[in-house]
């Protein structure tokens, strides 16, 4: 009788529990779905997927017809289980989502852990998208061409995509500075080597070149228009490179990206302007800096609560209360916005809102604002 190795076995025994599992297939335009029987997400994500794969195809404009078959999706709702497909499959897993690519495309899926793979699922959908086309793709356009559609969320309400600006690594990027890696290291990554911070260089470089410049537009799509499906990364990458090459020697470039990264402010360059010019009682230009803060951030309450005040300070007492109203909301400290509240409605002439503004402030929390709210409440009466 033969023997079959612990790792022989596990195999077999993990193809027998996906097999066991009863699974059903969702398709959506572009998608199949295969979820867990009884699950009611396929529908929800295959919906999600093909808005996005429109979304990135506004830019690529791959021919779909070139696809076959529908892109796979495989969702799990059981982590044990993900963990277990993912690193059978890997070698050890992956948080949330994670896109596996293989020579055969019928093999290639994107496996989701449902309910934990939100922070990296745009990402790895993207790079499905990317390689369902350009198999080999230059390393700086799919993780810098991920990263910048990463600001892309579903709203389910709507079901739509929105689209917010995805920034977070322009803080990194103004950090690193001169110790960033120039445009050819770059874009030669795949031939010479990764180099230390990539992720950051590639989602820089791709932000300039689809800034809204339209002569940096046209230098990514025509370096787009020279990948080849079958050849390999380090290939693109040198076609890529010498079609950008003909637009700009990569002095020039290094220089323009370098002007580029100047002229970007991050959120917090914004909020710390806009307190600057607050504290210097500069209101109009603190106005104009939060409110270009907000568009970075909608979700955050930091700029509503600020452009309170400076509305507070302009005299206009019911916009300062409609961005109190939104930064509570948001998750402000209800003591700190309520007391602002009640400082803004009794300059409104609002009395009796002033006063109950004010007493909720100190119930929540007495030792910062029960002794102010009292003092001010005294006034009132």
């Amino acid at each position: 009788m033969k023997k079959i190795s612990c790792g022989v076995l596990a195999a077999l025994c993990l193809g027998s529990l996906i097999n066991a599992q009863e699974w059903v297939s969702v398709k959506s335009q572009y998608y199949e779905i295969l979820a867990p029987a009884g699950n009611a997400d396929a529908v929800r994500i295959g919906k999600e997927l093909d808005l996005r794969f429109e979304a990135y195809n506004g830019l690529f404009h791959f021919d779909p017809s070139l696809r076959r078959e529908n892109l796979k999706v495989r969702l799990f709702t059981d982590k044990a289980a993900y963990d277990e497909y993912v690193g059978s499959r890997l070698g050890s897993t992956r948080d949330g989502a994670v896109y596996l690519h293989y020579s055969t495309p019928e093999n290639r899926e994107l496996v989701i852990n449902r309910g934990n793979e939100e922070r990296v699922f745009a990402h790895q959908a993207f790079v499905q998208f990317l390689r369902a086309f350009i198999a080999n793709p230059p390393s700086w356009i799919r993780e810098g061409a991920a990263v910048y559609f990463n600001g892309l969320k579903f709203n389910a309400e709507r079901g739509v995509l929105d689209y917010e600006e995805n920034l977070a690594w322009l803080d990194t990027v103004k950090k690193l500075n001169a110790s960033l890696p120039g445009a050819e290291a770059v874009l030669l990554a795949d031939k010479n080597g990764i180099p230390a911070n990539f992720q950051a260089a590639s989602w820089i470089l791709v932000s300039f070149f689809l800034s809204g410049n339209r002569d940096n537009f046209r230098i990514f799509t025509d370096a787009l228009m020279v990948l080849s499906p079958d050849e390999s990364a380090e290939v693109n990458s040198d076609m890529a490179r010498y079609r950008i090459g003909l637009f700009n020697d990569m002095v020039a470039l290094n220089k323009a990206v370098s002007g580029y990264i100047a002229s970007k402010k991050s959120f917090n360059e914004l909020v710390n302007a806009g307190q600057k010019a607050y504290t210097e009682k500069n209101f109009n230009a603190a106005e104009s800096s939060f409110k270009e803060a907000l568009e970075l951030k909608k979700d955050s309450y930091v700029p509503h609560y600020f452009l309170g005040l400076v509305s507070y300070e302009l005299k206009a007492y019911d916009r300062a209360e409609r961005y109190y109203q939104a930064a509570l909301g948001l998750g402000a400290g209800r003591a700190l916005v309520q007391y602002a509240r009640g400082v803004n409605a009794a300059a409104a002439g609002k009395k009796a809102e002033a006063r109950q503004y004010l007493r909720d402030a100190a119930d929540a929390s007495p030792a910062q604002y029960k002794a102010r709210a009292e003092a001010l409440i005294d006034k009132l009466k």
